[in-house]
């Protein structure tokens, strides 16, 4: 019986955890059949340093991608520059972590009661003390009493003819500012396509929003201390040199075998806090690497890592400067990349051999982040790409489109999955 590994990868490192029964390839994005589930039997369900890890090795970089198997080889892609921090958690909201935002206090959700706000007290006030429940009613009040409540009287009046004071005086700021705001240009509603999509959140300075944009979670413009991270993504690629690579470790020690650099530069798009430029994950056949870096480009190596040849697909803007996610897919001899975008959105097949250009054919979509399914069925193979308006299905020989299907509106970011009858597509809201 030949021993297997399943790979489990982070951020930052990478750890095995031995399985009791051998596996098939892991070899691309969710592994066999691209349905994430493994049919071995007995697998561990869980694991830590002292508990079915057999070892673990840090990775320069951070990458989201998966690793992929090979018989006892585990290959791996990441994104390496200096002083780089790790991709924020969380999602949703127009980010946080520090800075002016949009969300609610500091540590806080909005409306939280202040320290020491107590059952039925306004937020932020102490209890009042309960007052007594008998009172004196044959208990004289003395002449000095009365003159402390006069005094008081007469210091809430005064207190009051300055409260008025200064609302009428807010209230005159309010009516200036209203007259210059009236003066200055208003970004239109929904986007500047009116339809509420992208990519002006994080297009280029002065395209939507304030100047340089919204700016990354985190950063000025993000959410405050206490919200979530998400939303918004950088409005400029960084200005840092960056270094795309692939790796093979040995799947029974962990040892580094390889390192080979794809390419290094500067990224030609922005990416969110959450998201990496190393989100894509490699595929193999057991004969090649293929590893796909998004707008960066596409790049194959052998399986000793020399490389063989490297294909640039373009740069294109992604919405709200989130970045990209989509992997590569093996459909025979083709090897398919759906890069849908805010500019120029297709779907493109190369000769795995040379790395060659057979066909490219136009998607009229927007920004994506889904894996192209290649599903066999009863009846042919065909390349299923989910958008965010269709579902299209391709012929992967010619790029021939076979059907279309409404799927709705909402962000493509789920890949698709089947058996040879059925196919089950799920979308964003």
């Amino acid at each position: 019986m030949r021993w297997k590994s399943f790979a489990v990868g982070a951020c930052l490192g990478l750890g095995c955890v031995a399985a009791a029964s051998p596996a098939a390839e892991w070899a691309q994005f969710r592994g066999a059949q691209a349905s994430g589930v493994v049919e071995s039997k007995k697998l561990p369900t869980e694991w830590s340093k002292d508990k079915n890890l057999q070892w673990q090795v840090a990775i320069p970089g951070v990458a989201w991608s998966q690793p992929v198997v090979w018989q006892d080889k585990i290959y791996v892609t990441t994104a390496i520059t200096e002083n780089q921090p790790k991709p924020r958690a969380g999602g949703g909201g127009f980010g946080g972590g520090g800075g002016r935002g949009f969300g609610g206090p500091p540590g806080g959700r909005r409306g939280d009661r202040g320290p020491g706000a107590g059952p039925g007290s306004p937020a932020g006030e102490p209890d009042r003390p309960a007052r007594s429940a008998e009172k004196s009613a044959d208990a004289p009040k003395s002449d000095t009493a009365k003159a402390e409540t006069a005094k008081s009287d007469t210091a809430k009046a005064d207190t009051a003819k300055a409260d008025t004071a200064k609302a009428d005086a807010a209230k005159a700021d309010a009516k200036s500012d209203a007259g210059k705001a009236d003066d200055e240009p208003r970004p239109p509603r929904r986007g500047p396509r009116g339809d509420g999509e992208g990519p002006g959140f994080g297009g280029p300075p002065g395209e939507f929003g304030p100047p340089g944009g919204f700016g990354p979670p985190g950063g000025p413009g993000g959410g405050p201390p206490g919200g979530r991270r998400g939303g918004f993504g950088r409005s400029e690629p960084p200005n840092s040199i960056y270094q795309w690579k692939v790796l093979c470790l040995d799947g029974k020690t962990g040892k580094v075998l390889w390192e080979k650099l794809a390419h290094e530069g500067r990224p030609t798009i922005p990416t969110h806090g959450t998201n990496t430029y190393a989100s894509e994950t490699p595929i193999t056949d057991g004969e090649r690497i293929y590893a796909y870096f998004g707008m960066t480009g596409l790049f194959c190596f052998d399986m000793s890592g020399n490389l063989l040849w490297k294909r640039e697909i373009g740069s294109y803007p992604m919405m709200a400067g989130w970045g990209t996610g989509s992997s590569p897919v093996l459909a025979g001899d083709r090897l398919i990349l759906q890069c849908d975008n805010e500019e120029k959105s297709f779907l493109v097949a190369f000769d795995k051999q040379n790395g060659n250009e057979i066909w490219r054919v136009p998607r009229d979509e927007k920004s994506g982040w889904s894996t192209p399914f290649v599903w066999k069925n009863k009846h042919r193979t065909e390349i299923v790409a989910s958008g965010g308006s269709k579902i299209r299905s391709y012929d992967p020989a010619d790029g021939k489109l076979l059907w279309e299907a409404g799927g709705g509106r909402g962000q493509s970011s789920a890949s698709p999955v089947a058996d040879e009858q059925m196919l089950f597509v799920g979308k964003g809201g």
